[in-house]
């Protein structure tokens, strides 16, 4: 039972951060639609001073510099490299573990067995999945099976080589 609730638990996680990420992808897409405006009020409540060319473009600078656009910008690099980062982290570790289980063809599909407590996947057109789940549950390699099998019917479709039929 708490496997299962761990499971749960996982999942919940991984919906969260895949929600947060669809939200940020649908910010991110409607911040050009947005103006900001800086509104200059000056009220002169006394004599003015000069003030020389050098002061004024580095307070111009600094202004400049911290405008919402550029904070944005950053803010938005920044958020984008973590993605990166944590997809690559995340498929080299994948692809170790892919690595460390025994290669074989079953049922014509490319898999490898692992013999670890790791959940299954499927990767491009191999199923990876656990000793135990192979054995006692095979309705998860079924399920890993038609994974790969959609995949392969999606990229031919988009190939033109299942559009006709």
């Amino acid at each position: 039972m708490t496997v299962f609730l761990f499971y749960i638990a996982r999942s919940g996680l991984y919906l969260g951060i895949f929600y947060a990420l669809l939200l940020g992808s649908v910010i991110c897409s409607l911040l050009p639609l947005l103006r900001f405006r800086k509104e200059n009020h000056v009220t002169a409540a006394g004599p003015l001073s000069i003030i020389s060319s050098e002061e004024s473009s580095l307070s111009a600078a600094h202004d400049s510099f911290l405008s919402w656009p550029v904070i944005l910008s950053i803010a938005y690099l920044i958020g984008a490299l973590v993605i990166i980062l944590y997809t690559t982290i995340s498929t080299v570790k994948m692809l170790r573990l892919m690595k460390t289980g025994e290669k074989r063809v079953i049922k014509g599909y490319q898999t490898t067995v692992l013999e670890g407590d790791d959940p299954s996947f499927s990767f491009g057109k191999t199923i990876v999945i656990g000793r135990k789940d192979l054995e006692e549950n095979p309705a998860i390699f079924t399920h890993e099976m038609m994974h790969v099998r959609c995949r392969s019917a999606c990229v031919d479709y988009a190939n033109g080589i299942g559009a006709s039929s």
